[in-house]
């Protein structure tokens, strides 16, 4: 939380806070965040986000024809789900759509042709051991379930070589942080990763009380954000 430098200096979850940079950027930032080598602001999407910023989210991912009902009920489940993962992702937006359209038996292929293209982590298991770090990974991308094993220096190597075996993705790990978000035995891991692909820097985040699934989501999170940007060119 150290200012300019820190993680979240450039991050913003509260809403107001959310709608007022939306509205105009100068009202919560005296500092252009590239004269101090982070890439954009990141709206943090969590259960205090409001509508302008799930729909200015939307927007950027090339979602802009939904009717003011459709996006109320897309907005509903949005807050349903931050609920329960408290910081919701660009694909997660896709799958709410994509599962919306579903429920209600309406057609948007665009929207299910991209949601077709995200990994979700179904299942891990990783064995931490001084000769042999191995790890299994179980993805889901579309209706097919993809499985892959791979040894590596550690566990979190092993990992990342099983998810990189499966996307097919060459990848360079920049970065790898954990830090603590909350107290006791219940404490919550946030996990930081920095990712090169295609000589473009991808930043993405997890938590959870398992710090290994935390480290293999935040990796699928980078992953599912290279994804999108191949599938909808993001606006500037």
């Amino acid at each position: 939380n150290k200012a300019i430098v820190g993680d979240n200096a450039f991050a913003h979850s509260s809403g107001i806070h959310q709608d007022g940079l939306l509205k105009s950027r100068d009202a919560y930032e005296i500092i252009n965040p590239k004269d101090v080598g982070v890439e954009d602001m990141e709206l943090v999407l969590t259960a205090r986000s409001g509508r302008h910023a799930v729909k200015a989210t939307l927007e950027k991912l090339g979602i802009t024809n939904l009717t003011e009902q459709e996006f109320e009920d897309i907005f509903a489940e949005f807050l349903k789900l931050a609920d329960q993962k408290k910081e919701v992702f660009n694909h997660d937006l896709y799958l709410i759509v994509k599962s919306y359209f579903a429920k209600n038996e309406a057609d948007n292929l665009a929207v299910k042709e991209f949601a077709a293209n995200f990994y979700e982590l179904k299942d891990l298991q990783v064995i931490s051991n001084p000769q042999f770090p191995s790890a299994s990974v179980e993805l889901q991308k579309g209706d097919e379930v993809l499985k892959a094993s791979a040894i590596g220096t550690g566990p979190i190597d092993a990992l990342y070589t099983a998810i990189s075996d499966i996307t097919k993705m060459e990848l360079n790990l920049i970065e790898y942080k954990i830090s603590s978000i909350s107290r006791g035995k219940e404490a919550q891991g946030k996990v930081k990763v920095i990712v090169e692909h295609g000589g473009k820097k991808y930043t993405a985040n997890s938590a959870d009380t398992d710090v290994i699934k935390a480290s293999a989501q935040a990796y699928i999170n980078a992953i599912n954000n290279i994804v999108i940007e191949t599938l909808v060119p993001v606006a500037k």
